[in-house]
């Protein structure tokens, strides 16, 4: 079994210490699609030790960068229904549906901020280490459902990552004088 690959990439310190992040299993391998993104996943139809064609296996208890990171629906059976040229089109959905998405949310929250809020990940993280999903946290746990591999569970976990994400309150933590400037300026 081969080390971590050149694209290997290490547990960050933001999920250091968080309840569900997990080491990797015998037979999981880690898929990389560019060297700069990478992801461990399990491994089914190449038990024999091969090296899958995206990178090599990992050794049992290799501490990487565990994903998702948040969820939103990309369900393609709940997901979302097109309007393209006088037509609809039932049952999109994957990560080409909610990536834009959260690319969206993120473009409000600048917004909102009137600034940049910088990168993201180590903001959710450690707002989700002092919140967790508390009375008015940015946070929905996701106690329900798998990704066919990992279960749901009301902490992070591989399936949904540190759940849902209530956008206006996640607003009230990253950038809050501003979005109480904004609600005061909407209610005159």
């Amino acid at each position: 079994m081969a080390a971590a690959s050149a694209c290997s990439t290490r547990k960050p310190s933001y999920q250091a210490g968080l309840p569900g992040v997990q080491t990797s299993a015998p037979g999981q391998v880690e898929i990389c699609f560019v060297a700069a993104s990478c992801t461990v996943g399990p491994i089914s139809s190449f038990s024999d030790g091969s090296f899958f064609p995206g990178g090599p296996l990992l050794p049992a208890g290799y501490a990487g960068r565990n994903t998702p990171d948040v969820s939103l629906n990309a369900d393609t059976y709940s997901g979302y229904v097109l309007y393209y040229k006088g037509a609809y089109y039932a049952q999109g959905g994957g990560t080409s549906f909610v990536a834009p998405q959260l690319n969206g949310i993120f473009t409000l929250l600048t917004q909102a901020a009137g600034k940049r809020v910088g990168q993201p990940h180590p903001q959710l993280y450690s707002l989700f280490k002092s919140v967790g999903y508390a009375s008015g946290s940015p946070f929905r746990a996701i106690t329900q459902g798998s990704n066919l591999y990992y279960k749901a569970s009301a902490q992070y976990n591989p399936a949904t990552g540190i759940g849902s994400l209530d956008v206006g309150n996640l607003a009230n933590y990253l950038a809050p004088a501003s979005v109480t400037a904004n609600r005061a300026a909407v209610a005159k």
